[in-house]
């Protein structure tokens, strides 16, 4: 995964945001391209929450279909945007390829797809977009609350991919 990393610059501030983690007060958003293949049973604009376990233990992921782009080699590749409300391990991966039906491009583990780290604009195409938190020194002894609030645009390679596989589909819709 790549994005937005988190640093506590003193123990006490680690220990805040580690408080925060735990009683899941910090509102973290991804981006990932997902591979829709030729069903396309999402749509953009289309939005849903999963609850279903990871690992044994219950997970809920909010998702929401930011665009839809035709792909000759997977069907059709959707931008998704996430907000685990849980976090367990591997929770968005494994809530899009097995609920969704969707793997995330590039993920080895729970995904057949042959995209490799070889191919140009390859990898996990899985981002940390944004985090929401109250600080964690902030409040009675260091002045009043304070929200952070963190965001970032996903990777370029997101884009060019969304955009060759676009191009590579109109090319042979032209040619036929």
């Amino acid at each position: 995964t790549s994005g937005l990393v988190v640093v506590g610059k003193t123990r006490r501030a680690v220990d805040g945001m580690r408080q925060l983690f735990e009683s899941r007060l910090v509102h973290k958003t991804y981006r990932a391209l997902v591979i829709l293949g030729n069903a396309s049973h999402i749509s953009e604009g289309d939005a849903g929450t999963i609850d279903a376990p990871v690992g044994g233990r219950r997970a809920l992921t909010h998702w929401r279909c930011v665009r839809v782009v035709p792909s000759l080699r997977h069907g059709a590749l959707a931008e998704l945007e996430l907000r685990p409300h849980t976090g367990r391990t591997h929770q968005l991966r494994v809530h899009c390829a097995s609920t969704l039906m969707s793997p995330i491009l590039g993920d080895k583990l729970y995904s057949s797809d042959s995209c490799t780290t070889n191919e140009s604009g390859c990898g996990l195409h899985l981002c940390a977009t944004g985090i929401e938190f109250a600080h964690p020194l902030r409040g009675a002894e260091w002045g009043p609350p304070s929200t952070v609030c963190v965001t970032t645009e996903p990777p370029p390679k997101f884009a060019a991919r969304c955009r060759r596989e676009a191009q590579r589909y109109q090319r042979m819709c032209a040619e036929a």
